[in-house]
């Protein structure tokens, strides 16, 4: 099955260091399998009242775009990188999935309640430092950690738009880590 093959087989640098947040770089292109992919921006995800910082995300898009809508829409492949800058338990990970899913699914929730347990499941617990990557096709979402293939889920196009929206829809879990994966930031 071709989608077994191990995420670092086919993920691969094609270009340079392109930005840096926080203390993580990432490369500006990516390509996996068929997939040329553009470094988008990069936001700081922080956390609670103190806005302590969690983990730097970047958006990797076919199309780079700056409109949020505009990106939850295509059907392009899409990938968020989430590289944790503190140790975050996997029920606080799945609980932030489950806070931004009832925000930004609007009336889907139940209809997709079912692969976001399956994807939840993926999760486990991250070290400072350690990466999830995520990519988001319209028929299913490919979950690594550190560069490791650890599962799929298959979905419905709905289902990668409003977990995209978990980060770019009208309720991200903060406005700079919106702003910045849409390349907007300053």
């Amino acid at each position: 099955m071709r989608y077994l093959v191990s995420l670092s087989a086919f993920l691969w640098a094609v270009s340079g260091l392109a930005m840096q947040l926080h203390g993580v770089e990432m490369i500006d292109q990516l390509q996996l399998g068929e997939h040329k992919l553009q470094l988008n921006g990069m936001g700081l995800r922080e956390a609670t009242i103190f806005n302590f910082p969690v983990y730097v995300s970047g958006l990797y898009l076919e199309k780079p775009s700056h409109n949020p809508s505009e990106i939850l829409k295509s059907d392009q492949m899409k990938r968020v990188q989430l590289h944790f800058v503190r140790d975050v338990d996997a029920k606080d990970i799945r609980h932030a999935w489950d806070d931004a899913f009832r925000k930004n699914s609007g009336g889907d929730l139940e209809s997709l309640r079912a692969p976001l347990e399956k994807l939840q499941a993926l999760v486990s617990d991250m070290k400072k430092g350690e990466a999830i990557g995520i990519n988001i096709y319209p028929e299913r979402v490919d979950i690594s950690k550190n560069a490791r293939r650890i599962g799929s889920v298959e979905v419905s196009r709905r289902f990668g738009e409003v977990l995209l929206a978990s980060w770019l829809g009208p309720e991200p879990p903060n406005e700079e880590l919106k702003v910045g994966m849409l390349g907007l930031a300053k």
